[in-house]
């Protein structure tokens, strides 16, 4: 409604739609693959946030209440039929908590894969260095994109990450300037900033505030495995401490529904699809084939 371009990408055929939404900085690009194997269970459309890939930048500031509006306007605006089937990915995963509690009438399934948890600093103990280290990397991408200093795969002294990730080489000249293009723009990291600002205060209170039960709907919530260490964990205690945080707070998410479901994906860090995929295409089968046979219905009216 107000003017900004809202970039979705569909594929498949099918009802009910299942919509994709990543992490922290991902966006359409980076649903490429999973999607094409996704789109055979049934029409899918993964979203670009607002401020990243092809959407237009949104105001500030960017916390999950932002991303949750932005994607109802967005389905309300294309005239796609719902209720949908969500489908979210670490902090995708808390953002679309957001939308079926805010929206149960729009929402017939879920599916989150190792979704952020609420307040995850402060329940992981992550370090306040940590964190003030990585905001102050954003920042100086921030400053570089805005006099247009990107280079990508260049890695700045004292930091172990570039600022735009090298290009595949076997891309064609206008590939690279597109990407670079995209991922070079200022409001990109200006989004990056205020969502990492925003995720364990404004949108952990917020999904925390909504939160209600779902009736039930089908509800499928996939844990990594034990491979990936958390950053504050110290020692292998601490690793298994934080792990049983992490998962605890995913068996817990799965009670909205009385049809919710937790699984442990072994073998899988926190980038399920890329380690499981198998894991992943199953849980949305599963998703699909229980809203069609409950007659796709929503949450709740």
């Amino acid at each position: 409604p107000d003017g900004r371009r809202f970039n979705m990408v569909c594929m498949g055929d099918g009802a009910p739609t299942a919509i994709l939404l990543g992490g922290l900085d991902d966006w359409t690009l980076d649903w490429r693959w999973p999607q094409q194997k996704l789109s055979k269970i049934t029409r899918t459309c993964s979203v670009d946030r607002a401020g990243l890939g092809f959407s237009d930048p949104g105001p500030m500031p960017r916390d999950a209440a932002a991303t949750a509006s932005d994607l109802y306007q967005a389905l309300k605006s294309s005239h796609m039929q719902g209720p949908f089937i969500l489908v979210g990915d670490s902090l995708g995963g808390l953002e679309l908590r957001l939308f079926a509690y805010e929206h149960p009438q729009m929402v017939s399934g879920l599916l989150l894969t190792d979704p952020r948890i609420e307040h995850t600093a402060d329940r992981m103990g992550t370090p306040k260095a940590l964190r003030d280290k990585q905001l102050a990397f954003n920042r100086a991408c921030l400053a570089k994109a805005q006099v247009g200093q990107i280079v990508a795969g260049e890695i700045a002294p004292g930091e172990t990450d570039p600022c735009v990730e090298a290009l595949p080489p076997q891309w064609i000249a206008e590939q690279k300037q597109l990407m670079l293009q995209i991922h070079a723009q200022p409001s990109r990291f200006e989004t990056w900033i205020s969502q990492s600002d925003n995720m364990d205060g404004r949108s952990s209170d917020e999904v925390e505030t909504a939160r209600r039960k779902l009736g039930s709907i089908p509800l499928i919530i996939l844990s990594r495995g034990n491979e990936d260490r958390f950053s504050a964990a110290r020692s292998n205690d601490d690793q298994a401490r934080l792990y049983a945080v992490w998962t605890g707070a995913h068996e817990d998410e799965a009670r909205d529904s009385t049809r919710g479901e937790h699984r442990i994906v072994e073998g899988a860090g926190h980038w399920i699809y890329g380690a499981r995929p198998d894991a992943v295409v199953r849980a949305l089968q599963e998703v699909v084939d229980a809203a069609r046979a409950s007659g796709n219905k929503p949450a709740s009216n």
